[in-house]
């Protein structure tokens, strides 16, 4: 578990991370390598510090930008890592849980990284519905996923809160 300096560090880097894609809103391609970037220092950091933070974060945080951002580092971090199942439910209790601000002011960013945070642990509803959205666009899952996540970036890019 973390102490509260670790979780600072953890929060603050969420927020940095913020205002990096913000600052590369015209260049969407440097915003994903920034948010790669950031995950892979995470993970040389420390998962133990890391993951619960981000659990936390994401249950916690009211800022919608933050919880997408979280949301999408947790569940890459998760799988990535392979981690246990505990910790994959925790991470799904937390995203489930998190934050969803007011109809359009995120243009529904945070519910769609949410969907596909769920669908990358492996919770089933979340990955039968994005196969839906697939078969119905004619494409693959993987377009789907490359589409939402291209897009949680750019309306984290252009966000203003």
């Amino acid at each position: 578990m973390p102490n509260a300096l670790q979780f600072f560090v953890i929060l603050d880097g969420v927020h940095r991370l913020v205002n990096s894609i913000r600052s590369h809103r015209s260049d969407l391609s440097k915003a994903v390598d920034i948010l790669l970037s950031e995950e892979k220092a995470l993970v040389e950091f420390s998962p133990y510090v890391t993951i619960p933070s981000l659990i936390r974060i994401t249950s916690e945080m009211q800022l919608w930008t933050r919880v997408c951002l979280s949301s999408l580092l947790l569940s890459r971090l998760c799988v990535g890592l392979r981690l246990n199942r505990e910790i994959k439910q925790q991470a799904i209790e937390a995203i489930i849980a998190a934050y969803e601000p007011a109809q359009g002011e995120d243009n529904g960013a945070t519910s769609t990284v949410k969907l596909l945070s769920l669908a990358g642990l492996g919770f089933p509803p979340a990955m039968q519905t994005i196969e839906l959205i697939a078969e119905q666009m004619g494409v693959n899952v993987q377009q789907v996923a490359t589409s939402i996540f291209t897009s949680a970036i750019q309306a984290v890019a252009e966000s203003h809160d």
